[in-house]
């Protein structure tokens, strides 16, 4: 019982332990899902929820400004963590707001089609990382 309640914020607290102070101001991304693409099978989906706001809003805290930026860019790493990202990396995309217009929100709903020969075959890592309209980056997902 003990476990299960707290899982949810210790894999959080591990997520800002290098930055804590700043990782948690910015968007965090929730449900990271991989898939085939139906219509093409050589494709893959990579689908995610950024939110600068969910996470914020501490009972008895609603006054806590660092939840109402938009998000400006979500980026997707193959077998990088960002954080060794020295801007050399050729495996990093740019990911998309499903509904194919600029990011503008707190939220977006996000996803990227990648072919499976930009993939190597093997068993690999996503990671993704968002960015509010401050500039400031998010926890990792992976």
């Amino acid at each position: 019982e003990i476990v299960p309640s707290n899982l949810p914020a210790l894999i959080y607290a591990a997520k800002v332990a290098k930055k804590p102070f700043t990782l948690g101001k910015g968007p965090d991304v929730f449900d990271l899902r991989v898939s085939r693409d139906s219509a093409a099978s050589e494709r893959i989906r990579v689908s995610a929820l950024a939110s600068d706001s969910r996470m914020v809003n501490i009972k008895n805290y609603p006054k806590f400004t660092t939840g109402k930026q938009h998000i400006k860019e979500v980026k997707l790493y193959l077998d990088v963590h960002p954080d060794n990202d020295d801007g050399s990396i050729s495996n990093v995309w740019i990911m998309n707001p499903t509904d194919r217009k600029k990011y503008n929100n707190v939220e977006e709903d996000i996803d990227i089609m990648l072919s499976t020969s930009e993939i190597p075959p093997g068993k690999h890592t996503f990671f993704v990382q968002a960015e509010d309209s401050n500039g400031y980056l998010g926890p990792v997902s992976r």
